[in-house]
């Protein structure tokens, strides 16, 4: 399959979109901007490897941050009234899909991806919104991986991902091949 085909699901226009993980909308579309324009050959290896840098300045400091889950329902109503709010949907969620995609390999050996489950819900969730049951339902069906915990530990908390977490999932994305040219 091309980029394009892998990233049917539309984010922006809501072809499918998450009732109560917001985070979604903009951190899985800014992993997959990143990760399409590199395997589209856009942007090369020196560009992948500082996709994170300034993550830490850009992240830690902020209360709202530190005190919102990516799965307030604020931030639908928020995402663009300020700084802060930008940040935890867009560089906070780019980290937690790029954990995601890494975790989901990892369990898979590689065979099974974010990918898979973005086909998954192109496929059962066109045009409509879906649960945070049947994203991790899809999740199941597309990987067999069972992602509750991570869902519970990044998402449903107020975890940030530590910057040395995104650097090892970053430099695992890599050997993965997420950032490879098609």
């Amino acid at each position: 399959k091309t980029a394009y085909e892998i990233y049917q699901c539309d984010w922006s226009s809501d072809v499918c979109s998450s009732d109560l993980d917001p985070w979604m909308k903009e951190g899985v579309t800014s992993y997959y901007g990143n990760a399409l324009a590199a395997r589209a050959g856009w942007i090369g290896p020196a560009e992948v490897d500082s996709l994170f840098s300034g993550y830490e300045e850009r992240v830690f400091g902020s209360v709202k941050l530190e005190t919102i889950p990516l799965s307030d329902p604020r931030i639908w109503y928020e995402e663009y009234s300020g700084e802060s709010w930008r940040r935890l949907t867009y560089d906070r969620g780019h980290a937690v899909a790029l954990l995601l995609d890494v975790y989901l390999r990892t369990e898979t050996g590689n065979e099974g991806s974010l990918d898979d489950v973005l086909r998954t819900l192109y496929r059962d969730q066109l045009h409509q919104g879906f649960s945070r049951g049947e994203l991790l339902a899809a999740i199941e069906v597309a990987t067999g991986v069972d992602a509750a915990w991570f869902f519970g530990r990044y998402v449903e908390s107020v975890e940030i991902p530590e910057p040395a977490e995104v650097d090892r999932a970053l430099r695992e994305a890599i050997e993965f091949g997420v950032y490879r040219p098609d």
